[in-house]
């Protein structure tokens, strides 16, 4: 395994931990829905999707868990002090080092064919609210949005979302759909929001050091897997 590899296991492991820690806060997310004429940065549109029960509960707004070693170790991503990977406002900036993507900034990727277009890289991550997509053509259902939301990045920059709609992933003999996916051609790439995801499917996660296993929830049988 090289360095690499190895730190970014180690920042998957550390984002697994984090949300654990994390989950009582709607905005601990990459992506959320926001609008620049409320007052309000927790403000989700009416295409924010079905609710999502035992995901997330609110806290105080401002509220920061006290953890001194932030302010001594340097952020995996950017090398500054004083902010965790999951709080970096490049994150999702994939030109940031150099690469694209870099392995970094994904708590796994996996390239999955589609039965009508070409190989499109999904990158998966237990903190996004909504699934993102840049080509409104891999939408299969599609529609202009209507509202003022933007997709908040990091501090607060703003993504514009043009369209909504829908997907579905062929893989193998299952067939997965993707809800209420937001078009938003800045984004650098194709995310996928695993709570919304397994919601959508009833199914699980699960990821080893090695491999990711998408499972059926009545069954425990394995619909997908793949090497992270």
């Amino acid at each position: 395994m090289s360095f690499e590899d190895f730190q970014a296991e180690l920042l998957n492991y550390e984002i697994l931990l984090g949300n654990q820690h994390t989950q009582q806060s709607n905005d601990s997310g990459n992506f959320a829905l926001s609008n620049h004429n409320s007052k309000s940065s927790n403000y989700k549109g009416r295409n924010s999707g079905p609710p999502r029960q035992n995901f997330q509960s609110s806290k105080p707004e401002g509220f920061k868990p006290k953890n001194e070693n932030n302010q001594r170790v340097p952020c995996q991503i950017c090398g500054k002090m004083g902010h965790q990977a999951l709080d970096c406002y490049n994150r999702m900036n994939y030109s940031y080092q150099g690469r694209y993507p870099p392995a970094q900034l994904a708590a796994m990727a996996a390239r999955m064919n589609s039965a009508e277009s070409e190989e499109q890289p999904w990158f998966a991550d237990s903190g996004a609210n909504n699934h993102i997509i840049a080509d409104m053509n891999n939408l299969t259902i599609q529609e202009p949005f209507k509202g003022d939301e933007e997709v908040a990045v990091g501090n607060g920059a703003g993504l514009p979302i043009l369209n909504t709609g829908s997907s579905t992933l062929f893989h193998s003999q299952n067939s997965f759909k993707f809800k209420n996916v937001l078009h938003c051609p800045n984004a650098a790439a194709n995310l996928l929001s695993i709570q919304r995801f397994c919601f959508d499917n009833s199914c699980w996660f699960k990821l080893t050091d090695t491999h990711f296993f998408v499972k059926d929830n009545l069954t425990g049988r394995t619909l997908m897997q793949g090497q992270n």
